[in-house]
């Protein structure tokens, strides 16, 4: 008779314990940084300022990645791209409101220039001029 080995050569008896994780240690962390949000900042914007070297028709010009990618979603929003359009719009609306935010007299300016081009406006000509000066002042700072 053929005695049995006490201990499995399969493994099956050790490979799934129960309540035992088949990973204990689980899985390694990577090596690289965690994403704080002022690093992420400081990232995307090294990032943006980096310069590239574009040939053109007109011959070679640096640019940064930022001012590159401004130009292709103005392309294609020129184009007609619904999405490229959609993040053109949502850019230069950010743009304006960060320049009333920087600039608060740029309102009152944009509000003097829809009252003078008005037709219902109908200030004495002192006025007008007065406005127009200032307008041209200011238009110049903007």
């Amino acid at each position: 008779m053929m005695s049995e080995d006490p201990s499995p050569k399969s493994g099956k008896d050790t490979r799934f314990r129960k309540g035992q994780s088949g990973n204990p240690k689980g899985r390694p962390r990577n090596a690289r940084r965690a994403l704080i949000p002022s690093q992420l900042r400081k990232d995307i914007l090294q990032a943006a300022d980096e310069e590239l070297e574009i040939r053109t028709a007109s011959g070679v010009r640096r640019l940064t990645k930022q001012q590159l990618i401004i130009t292709a979603v103005a392309n294609g929003a020129a184009k007609g791209n619904p999405t490229c359009l959609r993040l053109w719009m949502k850019m230069i609306e950010g743009a304006l409101d960060q320049r009333f935010v920087a600039h608060p007299t740029v309102r009152l300016v944009d509000m003097l220039l829809q009252a003078v081009e008005d037709p219902r406006f109908n200030g004495d000509p002192l006025t007008i001029r007065a406005l127009d000066a200032h307008l041209k002042a200011t238009k110049k700072t903007y």
